[in-house]
């Protein structure tokens, strides 16, 4: 059961999707579903990671000490990502990183990264389009195909859900 925070999240994230989306109901399951692995639709902020992960460890000594280090439901990272989406979003993240946490600008980098494959270069319409619906692959537009398989199985449960929502509502 989500709480009102979660519920309001993910009411934030649709209406993100109505802003930046086109419409695809897969597409935003997808979204969705990223939104609930990633941070269980809480806009969480990036914990460093102990020193015996190296690789994670080695990746976040990276930026970890810019302030740059991941923030919102889909972990904006780096400066240069800061910087894209407050020209996107006409916000100063760079100046202000922690405004990535607000709910309705952690839904909005979500939507917008996605749908435009700001995070990759890979947008979603390469995965999920008329001919194509492939909610593993989609991983690659946020980080390669880490948990690809389990985001995949949270995207088709809620592909189903947000039919069963639409067929209902008529």
């Amino acid at each position: 059961m989500m709480d009102e925070t979660q519920q309001d999240a993910i009411r934030k994230i649709v209406a993100a999707f109505h802003r930046y989306g086109d419409g695809d109901q897969n597409k935003l399951a997808y979204i969705l579903a990223t939104a609930r692995h990633e941070s269980n639709f809480r806009p969480i902020q990036e914990r460093r990671a102990s020193s015996s992960q190296t690789e994670l460890y080695n990746l976040q000594n990276e930026y970890w000490s810019s302030g740059y280090f991941g923030r919102g439901f889909v972990q904006l990272t780096w400066k240069e990502n800061y910087q894209k989406m407050s020209r996107v979003l006409k916000v100063d993240f760079v100046n202000q990183p922690e405004l990535a946490l607000e709910p309705t600008y952690a839904a909005r980098i979500l939507v917008y990264g996605m749908m435009k494959g700001s995070f990759t270069e890979l947008p979603l319409s390469n995965f999920i389009n008329e001919q194509n619906l492939d909610f593993y692959k989609a991983r690659q537009v946020v980080n390669g195909l880490d948990r690809a398989g389990l985001i995949a199985e949270h995207g088709s449960k809620l592909q189903t859900q947000l039919i069963s929502i639409f067929l209902y509502s008529k």
